[in-house]
């Protein structure tokens, strides 16, 4: 789901492999440009000689006189290049600069300027994996790699899936599309090269090293990826030059370090910047080293090439702006926190992320600031700039829109997944992949006016429409209890009943689509992956149904009850049972993958993070796997039983125990961090943003905590004791109560705002400008303005 709230994109090669050494022996940081010149002159070692892919230029020279013709044509030619060297420096000196006609330049330039805030939904997708990199636009289709290992082509107006095609592993780096061919590279070590039209492999090229830490690019006639070799030598990488018709390379050029940034391109180099503290220039046409810049911390992100300069972030915090020509630092600027993102610039205003959440704008000539915003969430991708607008995507993920010129924020909209991956602007929308593996298309009409969508998909809204008072719109009876949050997937919401069935209804008029028995009470939500929705019953199955009809694609059966939802993660579902096992299952075939039996029941829905699973048993234990060798990481016994669904959030794991306390764990080693106790057994899941968790307890209170350290913020009491999730959207925080109410609170201070008699106790979803809710006397009600 994405809300709206109210507010005022790689390549390595094998031949010249850096090191310390392998500086100018002048003592600068740099080399000097013209390969050739340096090597006749003994100035490049031989280390740096790259292995072509073809043979190298034969020199050719002329004996013959040239023509008075051609002798007027040279005069022309000079004086035409003198006029354009003087309009340059006349440009130069009135203070504009004319931009490079160079590659791999898009944060450098503008995007439309229609593109203006507010955005609205035109439509979304729900891929079968997280998404954690960003889109490619091109010819009508956008271009998705997901960590469910398949590279998706969407219609960019209207999000249907056209074709998708299947790495061997996860992609994590975005595609280029260049010509009629689209490129993805996997973390199965290949770069693939498909007809972008139909998803048909062309070739594929592997570099027997990671080629997922970086994304492809395309520039003169060449494709250039990196490869970073973790078994190698000193684990270095390389700069790989390729024949985009059939992938056989060009160059390759070893690299000190490790490269995770897309390569850059400019004007005759390709840059680098490496995890060994350094940004590297090579020569376009054969790999050749031309210089070395030393950084005071690892370099991630890709450079940003413009005119004679380059700008780079390290993780020390040091943005630089380095010359092209020599590797010479012009000036650099502290930004206080770590860069792991590419910087923006146009119109004069050069934009840089920090990890500490704070946004500055700089003077590209000189580094000075012109401003600074703190969005309080961390930034590793790269901002988007719009005409006068910058788009700053959070690892809490919001979209946060800043005016270019004065830094103040005009708007801001709420995934409620975090986005690692930086949106991309294209024919006015703004396209948006979210680590909960949706995609949202955001835009406006060409006049500039919202644009307008049917009434069955409504638009991303402002948070002022979920704001209380909030009326019924429409209600659904099930034929028996609902226990669990309904699942909103596009203009769908599907919900499961003590009466066996699962209903899909249509999200905007409550009208049933289909329904689905299977003859057992559904306690437990469903979950989508692509077009397909996965549900849990008590008759010991899990089913896997079509999303558009409901249609039984497969039933796995387990050796007991399922009380909890299973999760989707790599094209794998895990799901938790009554007869204490935690199962995996292939997604597209139902077939079991592997299992792990623990000391009783499993009634705490699993969740993924990273390549772990995490699930919580009767047995007290909470439970981490490695999902690629399918063994237990480590256990966290608590005094209870947990019946709470985890949460990970930040890198912690936070999920609650019977013995009435929330716990925080180190996600990957499951050490605790901290614990809060409250009054009673915990049942309803954590719910986190903006470094807060809410979390209710069967003490009848709602707890707000700091997420680092436990501290409590505020506390709200109901009548009774709370079992279901908080919802929070906008300035709210929504919490049904067994009481019987629903509340609506400030999230800042947890103050009541408004309550409503539900009738029974119930569990919440949302979508933009709707909240519904499920309940157990078997009524599933749309509330709006």
């Amino acid at each position: 789901m994405i809300q709206a709230l109210p507010g005022a994109p790689c390549s390595r090669n094998k031949t010249g492999f850096f090191t310390d050494r392998d500086m100018c022996k002048n003592g600068g940081s740099h080399m000097p440009t013209g390969p050739e010149r340096e090597r006749r002159a003994g100035r490049i070692p031989k280390i740096f000689t790259p292995r072509r892919g073809s043979a190298s230029q034969a020199e050719t020279a002329s004996s013959r006189a040239l023509s008075r013709t051609s002798i007027a044509l040279i005069a022309v030619s000079l004086i035409l290049i003198a006029l354009v060297a003087i309009l340059t420096t006349i440009s130069l000196l009135r203070g504009t600069r004319t931009p490079a006609i160079i590659a791999n330049t898009s944060a450098a330039v503008n995007v439309p300027a229609e593109l203006a805030p507010p955005l609205l939904k035109a439509w979304e997708y729900q891929a079968g994996g997280a998404v954690v990199s960003s889109v490619a636009v091109a010819e009508g289709l956008v271009y998705v790699g997901s960590e469910d290992h398949l590279l998706y082509a969407l219609d960019a107006r209207s999000g249907d899936e056209k074709w998708t095609f299947k790495t061997g592993k996860r992609i994590a780096r975005a595609p280029v599309v260049a010509g009629r061919s689209a490129y993805v590279s996997s973390s199965d070590g290949y770069l693939y090269a498909l007809d972008s039209a139909e998803g048909r492999q062309l070739w594929r090229f592997s570099a027997a090293a990671d080629m997922n830490l970086s994304s492809p690019v395309s520039a003169q006639r060449m494709l250039f990826v990196s490869a970073w070799d973790a078994t190698g030598r000193n684990g270095d990488s390389r700069v790989i030059a390729l024949k985009p018709d059939d992938g056989k390379p060009v160059w390759d050029t070893e690299v000190s370090g490790r490269v995770v940034g897309t390569p850059t391109i400019g004007v005759g180099q390709v840059y680098v910047g490496s995890e060994n503290g350094a940004i590297y220039a090579l020569d376009l046409l054969d790999g050749t080293a031309q210089w070395r810049f030393k950084t005071d911390g690892p370099v991630s992100a890709s450079p940003l090439a413009y005119d004679d300069v380059l700008y780079a972030g390290s993780w020390n915090g040091t943005f630089y702006c380095v010359e092209t020509a020599s590797g010479k630092k012009r000036w650099e600027f502290s930004a206080g926190s770590a860069i792991y993102a590419k910087p923006a610039l146009s119109e004069g205003v050069l934009i840089v992320g920090a990890n500490n959440g704070k946004v500055f704008a700089l003077n590209p000539h000189d580094g000075t600031k012109l401003w600074g915003f703190d969005t309080g969430e961390a930034i590793t991708v790269s901002p988007v700039i719009s005409g006068a607008y910058a788009y700053i995507a959070t690892s809490e993920g919001r979209i946060v829109v800043l005016d270019v010129a004065t830094g103040e924020q005009r708007w801001v909209c709420n995934t409620y997944s975090p986005l690692y991956a930086a949106p991309v602007a294209s024919q006015g929308y703004l396209y948006v992949g979210a680590s909960d593996g949706m995609v949202y298309a955001l835009g406006r009409h060409s006049d500039g006016s919202p644009k307008k969508f049917p009434a069955d998909d409504p638009a991303v809204l402002s948070a002022t429409r979920l704001e209380p008072p909030l009326s019924v719109k429409w209600q659904f009876q099930a034929g028996d209890l609902i226990e669990a949050s309904p699942l909103l997937a596009g203009d769908t919401i599907y919900t499961g009943s003590d009466d066996g069935k699962l209903y899909a209804l249509d999200a905007r008029s409550g009208r049933a689509k289909w329904e689905f028995n299977t003859g057992r009470p559904i306690s437990a939500s469903p979950v989508r992956s692509k077009a397909t929705i996965f549900v849990g019953s008590k008759d010991e199955s899990v089913y896997a149904l079509d999303a558009a009809n409901g249609a039984r694609k497969w039933k796995f059966k387990t050796g007991g009850r399922i009380f909890t939802s299973p999760v989707v993660s790599e094209g794998i579902l895990y799901c938790g049972s009554a007869d204490g096992k935690l199962y995996a299952v292939d997604a597209e075939s139902g077939k079991r993958i592997w299992s792990y039996k623990t000391g009783a029941p499993i009634f705490s829905s699993p969740v993924t993070y990273r390549k772990t699973v995490f699930v919580g048993s009767n047995d007290g234990h909470m439970y981490a796997f490695d999902t690629s060798a399918w063994q237990k990481k480590w256990s966290f016994k608590t005094g209870d039983h947990i019946y709470c669904d985890p949460l990970v959030y930040r890198e912690t794991l936070y999920f609650g125990s019977n013995d009435g306390k929330l716990y925080a764990l180190d996600a990957d080693t499951g050490a605790k961090k901290w614990e809060f106790e409250t009054g009673l057994a915990i049942y309803a899941t954590p719910a986190a943003y903006d470094g807060v968790l809410y979390i209710g307890s069967g003490d009848r209170n709602l707890y707000a905590l700091d997420a680092v350290t436990g501290r409590l913020v505020w506390r709200f009491e109901t009548g009774a004791p709370i079992h279901a999730k908080a919802l929070i959207t906008g300035k709210t925080v929504y919490v049904c109560s067994n009481d019987s109410n629903l509340y609506a609170l400030d999230i800042k201070s947890g103050t009541k705002k408004w309550q409503r008699v539900m009738g029974a106790d119930g569990s919440l979803a949302a979508r933009d400008d709707m909240l519904f809710v499920g309940l157990s006397n078997g009524q599933l009600i749309a509330l709006g303005e």
